[in-house]
């Protein structure tokens, strides 16, 4: 697993679909309220509008049989560079849904076009989850047993991927939908193999050949970036499991003790790093659920 996090470091820049907001982009196939869209067996019906990405629009949807579903719409980009991202591939957000059966990771379950007036409208059929973004939830409005299940759950999908060789990038917290029954990531797009990570960072180096890349010139200088890389993501991680907790409303002492505690796991992480002995990420995610379900 280790070979994931060197390209982190190097890539992470270019696989980010917010480096990307500077490229104008086009909106031909997008739909109003009680508009109807039909696959090869069934026909949906927009409820409404629920958000939007550089890459598509997604609304709630009802099928024939009152089934309620969430529907990204891709978007048409005139960026040649765009277009040919793996964000915007929709089978392919569709089988990693297929593959990541984790019930805190949306569930995809159709990909189709339809056609409307002379264009192709890609849409991904996904699993409608009701709840508020993370980054909505204000600090002090959940119990501490709320936000330990939380951000228990998190990490559990994030381990559940890594046993499939996927490891999620984009922590972020508009990607996460919180209800009563925990948590569920939404973006499925971030979740990558180490084939598609080199692919993305090459086509992006071809797009913007001025930014700087790092380069290794020798083993050792490849081993201290496998190094930084390691620690930069399990601070991450750790970081987001913090900022998880901060939405609870327990006192400030058992605030500082859940920091203390995460940030340990991730400190001593980092220590056997630099003395040259890798933790898995595998069992840190182990170690960092063991503590806070302790706290």
């Amino acid at each position: 697993m280790n070979r994931y996090l060197l390209l982190i470091l190097s890539c992470l820049s270019a696989i980010s679909a917010r480096n990307f907001a500077d490229e104008q982009k086009s909106e031909i196939c997008f739909f109003e309220k009680q508009d109807k869209i039909y696959s090869s067996t069934e026909c949906y019906t927009i409820i409404e509008e629920l958000g939007e990405g550089l890459f598509g629009k997604v609304y709630a949807v009802e099928d024939s049989k009152g089934h309620k579903f969430a529907l990204k719409s891709y978007k048409e980009n005139e960026n040649p560079f765009l277009s040919a991202s793996l964000f915007a591939v929709g089978e392919r957000e569709f089988l990693r849904g297929q593959l990541l059966n984790h019930p805190c990771i949306v569930k995809s379950f159709d990909y189709f076009s339809y056609n409307i007036s002379d264009h192709a409208s890609n849409n991904l059929l996904l699993q409608l989850v009701e709840g508020e973004m993370l980054s909505k939830i204000s600090k002090g409005s959940l119990t501490k047993e709320q936000v330990v299940k939380k951000a228990v759950d998190f990490c559990d999908a994030l381990r559940y991927a890594l046993a499939l060789d996927l490891i999620y990038l984009d922590l972020n917290e508009n990607n996460i939908l919180v209800n009563e029954e925990g948590i569920v990531i939404i973006d499925l797009a971030s979740f990558f193999t180490v084939e598609e990570i080199l692919d993305i960072a090459d086509a992006f180096k071809a797009q913007k050949p001025w930014i700087e890349y790092p380069t290794y010139s020798n083993h050792i200088e490849g081993q201290r970036s496998t190094k930084s890389a390691y620690i930069d993501y399990i601070e991450k991680v750790s970081d987001f499991c913090i900022n998880i907790f901060m939405k609870s409303n327990a006192g400030r002492d058992e605030k500082i003790s859940m920091r203390v505690e995460i940030k340990k796991i991730a400190w001593n992480c980092a220590e056997d790093a630099n003395e040259g002995k890798f933790t898995s990420c595998e069992d840190y995610f182990d170690k960092l659920i063991h503590v806070m379900q302790a706290i």
